[in-house]
């Protein structure tokens, strides 16, 4: 339970104590919000906490997958880490040798109950994720949730259930005021404990026992959960990148009120932290942040800063953060290389959607341009439509592409490139537009 006023946690109170508590007060000075309201009911009073929020926990979570045996069958294989992926990159190695002092790779030969060559780990490296949910059908977001997966088995099997334990279920209220520190929290703490001290579990597959360290190695989330989890500034803001210190600018010329990110061109006017409004190009390194840079910038907005004698803080704005985020805590974590975008996000929702808004967009005059769908080809690709039907197995039914897309969600377009597409236009694309159909080829086929 939370007070939603001040955003601080109660303390831990069983079912049983809260109609004789229900008097109780949040703590804080000052703050005299009540910890739960009472209903009258048939069956008589009904006590229910004002705010809160679930957390499950990562020990049930991998004390569980002990128990079904798959977890340790497979991050015990001779091969789990030798693969391209994220345990021979530089993440993973600066983290093993910088902060862990070798602990996290370090690997034992043993054989397995069934007699074959096996490898004894005795840590193991997390992601987590954090998103929105549509739970009542009056409002987009009504909840977030908070999952978590291993990076210590194959990534054929890594988004499988088998492998992705809920960890938290939070109110819409995640992206106001401190509610970050607070559904954080418990998280954190619990990731110093697994950090330092493990969790003893019986690995099935190789019929021992023994203490088994966990560390958190990256988080996925899209821009605006990463935002939320990070304490990043929103994307409609000047200093909306977190990964560097370019700023974004508006433009009277164009009719939108959003915030672009120019530099790829021409160079641009920095000054939010160069003298004299020098131009820069985006990619230039003095532009580029890191661990330490990202961590200094939060740092400078929360507590701020001595210069000359005086504490100054930088503003949120300038900083591109809101200040300290809750991961900070974990000193190992890189604040800045940690957070991953989903393929999912950065594909389907990105290129794969401005790709075909690019073919579909709308033109003046009688011939279309290059690489783009003349409205004759669009009329028929709007009348198919109607005579698409789908089993109810396949999801979302398909949306007419021309007059519909505007509307289409991730897995829509998903559907467009697996499923929809070569039967609603690659054959008059082909036709009418070769080098965009030969385009949409290659993009597909990274896709599939």
């Amino acid at each position: 339970h939370y007070c939603p006023e001040c955003f601080t946690r109660y303390p831990k109170l069983e079912k049983r104590e809260w109609l004789r508590k229900k008097q109780d007060v949040c703590g804080t000075p000052g703050c005299a919000e009540l910890r739960f309201e009472c209903r009258k009911t048939t069956a008589g009073e009904v006590v229910y906490p004002k705010a809160y929020f679930i957390y499950f926990g990562v020990k049930k979570a991998i004390l569980a997958s002990y128990a079904t045996g798959q977890l340790a069958a497979l991050r015990a294989q001779p091969n789990a880490r030798t693969r391209d992926d994220i345990w021979n990159d530089k993440l993973v190695k600066r983290l093993n040798e910088e902060h862990l002092g070798g602990e996290l790779l370090h690997e034992e030969d043993v054989t397995a109950v069934d007699g074959s060559r096996a490898k004894l780990r005795k840590c193991g490296l997390l992601d987590v994720g954090f998103d929105g949910a549509k739970l009542w059908t009056h409002k987009q977001y009504s909840m977030d949730f908070f999952v978590m997966r291993y990076w210590d088995v194959p990534f054929e099997v890594r988004g499988k259930a088998a492998f992705t334990m809920l960890l938290g279920l939070y109110p819409q209220s995640v992206k106001q005021g401190k509610m970050q520190d607070i559904f954080m929290a418990p998280f954190v703490e619990e990731m110093q404990k697994l950090g330092s001290e493990g969790v003893s579990v019986y690995d099935p597959f190789l019929k021992q026992s023994y203490v088994s360290k966990w560390f958190l190695g990256t988080v996925s989330a899209d821009t605006p959960a990463r935002n939320v989890v990070g304490k990043f500034y929103g994307v409609s803001g000047y200093r909306a990148d977190y990964r560097s210190l370019f700023q974004g600018a508006k433009f009277s010329n164009i009719n939108s009120d959003g915030t672009y990110f120019t530099g790829y061109c021409a160079p641009v006017k920095q000054f939010m932290f160069f003298d004299d409004d020098e131009e820069l190009w985006a990619n230039d390194p003095r532009l580029i942040l890191n661990h330490t840079k990202s961590l200094d910038l939060a740092s400078r907005v929360q507590n701020g800063k001595v210069i000359d004698g005086v504490l100054l803080k930088m503003p949120a704005n300038v900083a591109g953060r809101h200040g300290l985020p809750p991961l900070a805590e974990l000193t190992y974590f890189d604040l800045h290389f940690g957070y991953l975008l989903p393929w999912i996000h950065a594909g389907p929702w990105g290129i794969l959607k401005n790709f075909w808004k690019h073919l579909l967009r709308d033109y003046i005059g009688r011939d279309a341009p290059p690489l783009c769908i003349p409205n004759r080809v669009r009329k028929i690709i709007s009348q198919r439509a109607k005579y698409l039907v789908l089993t109810s197995n396949m999801g979302r039914p398909y949306t007419d592409i021309v007059r519909y897309k505007g509307t289409w969600v991730m897995e829509n377009w998903l559907h467009w490139a697996e499923t929809f597409s070569p039967v609603i236009a690659h054959d008059v694309l082909q036709e009418n537009c070769p080098e965009a159909f030969d385009a949409w080829l290659h993009l597909r086929r990274a896709f599939l």
